[in-house]
């Protein structure tokens, strides 16, 4: 599937006035009583629990557990979608309903069909997804990739669309050079290919008083697992039965 389409499902089962958008968590401060968030706006809720699914990058998780943090795993994941009505047909067949994974030396690559922009699911009208790990040195190499489009050094992650030229070149050219045709041409004719660092994150505790951590923010699954969404939803569904009983 897509993250669009498992978003935009859940999303779709909330009332908009209980969910708010466009501000991150400050603070956290716990009592007797409750558990208080104030949030980058200045902002503040009160509740009896506070359920954290903020990702690996989690700053709650921070706060309680400061001495913690990710390990850089020695290789990034380059992304991409190309619409499957683009697919020539000497390569339909090789992207149709098949789930390819390609080891090249200390790389792997694989690709799947997903619903298009608008959960399409018709043949021809959905995209292809495809991912490619790679090894990058930690330090200048690293930097150099993660340097986006418009000047800023990131660390973490480059969004579609801030990728430079040069590097989506020399990913273009290491493709032409370890990977099968069809897979070289998913990723010369993604306009906006993006990536991800990988990196590995395991939590002595989950709870803490008032506060849980869960989902990414509780523990990181290295994305080529396949897991990662099924772990947070157990988690959450673990959680609201354990709130249930």
């Amino acid at each position: 599937t897509a993250w669009s389409t498992v978003y935009q499902n859940l999303r779709s089962e909330l009332p908009d006035d209980i969910y708010h958008m466009g501000t991150e968590i400050d603070h956290v401060e716990q009592d007797a009583d409750g558990v208080t968030v104030t949030f980058g706006d200045g902002g503040t809720e009160r509740g009896d629990l506070l359920v954290v699914a903020e990702g690996y990058q989690s700053d709650t998780r921070d706060q309680f557990l400061p001495d913690r943090s990710m390990e850089y795993a020695g290789y990034v994941a380059f992304r991409g979608l190309v619409p499957e009505s683009e697919v020539p047909t000497r390569y339909q067949t090789r992207f149709g309903d098949i789930y390819n994974i390609y080891h090249a030396p200390n790389s792997q690559f694989l690709t799947y069909p997903v619903p298009g922009p608008n959960h399409e699911m018709e043949r021809g009208e959905r995209l292809i997804n495809w991912v490619w790990y790679y090894p990058f040195e930690r330090g200048e190499e690293l930097d150099n990739l993660l340097l986006d489009s418009q000047g800023n050094q990131r660390s973490h992650s480059l969004p579609p669309g801030l990728m430079r030229e040069e590097a989506k070149q020399e990913q273009i050219e290491i493709a032409n050079e370890v990977l099968p045709e069809q897979m070289q041409w998913l990723v010369s004719q993604t306009e906006d290919p993006f990536l991800q660092v990988i990196y590995d994150l395991t939590n002595p505790q989950l709870a803490f008083d008032r506060t849980c951590v869960i989902g990414d923010a509780a523990f990181f699954i290295r994305p080529h697992m396949a897991v990662g969404t099924a772990h947070a939803a157990a988690d959450a569904l673990e959680l609201a039965e354990s709130i249930h009983n």
